[in-house]
């Protein structure tokens, strides 16, 4: 299955790339049998500037599931309804989110602020490409399993 296919000729967007890749990385990552379910929920910032871009995945298939995209609003705690949540850095409500996810939930935390502080994945943007670093160790922590294939893919992975 490839990562990400477009044209060759078809420019791409930074918000529009980023939202492929945060697509793609759900397709090579595990969630524990107690958080399975037939829905797979994303996260995101209602606020964020990503939000948009979000939308038109809900109802695509990840893996043997459907994607559901949610809204946080203000006061967002809910996180047993998230399989993965993206912290979006032009949302000032952002901040500190990563840190707000319990570690004992098997949630994948997925981001483009500038320091990745409490990401699992981080999305980098570099000489106008953008690529990803990964923190094994805290995805291990939350149970979930990353794919080697997608690890070789990865500027820097973490244990």
């Amino acid at each position: 299955m490839p990562l990400l296919a477009c044209a060759p000729a078809q420019a791409v967007e930074a918000p529009e790339l980023k939202v492929a890749i945060v697509y793609n990385i759900l397709q090579f990552v595990e969630w524990p049998a107690d958080a399975d379910s037939p829905r797979l929920t994303l996260c995101v910032d209602a606020a964020g500037m990503l939000a948009s871009y979000f939308k038109p995945l809900a109802g695509r298939p990840v893996q043997k599931r459907q994607l559901d995209v949610a809204d946080m609003g203000e006061g967002f705690d809910n996180w047993k309804q998230c399989h993965a949540v993206f912290v979006d850095a032009s949302s000032r409500r952002s901040a500190g989110l990563a840190a707000r996810v319990p570690n004992a939930l098997p949630v994948l935390v997925l981001g483009d602020d500038a320091e990745g502080r409490g990401l699992m994945v981080h999305l980098v943007e570099s000489a106008g490409r953008v690529g990803f670093n990964v923190d094994l160790g805290a995805a291990r922590r939350a149970r979930l399993q990353i794919s080697s294939r997608l690890l070789r893919l990865a500027k820097k992975v973490a244990e």
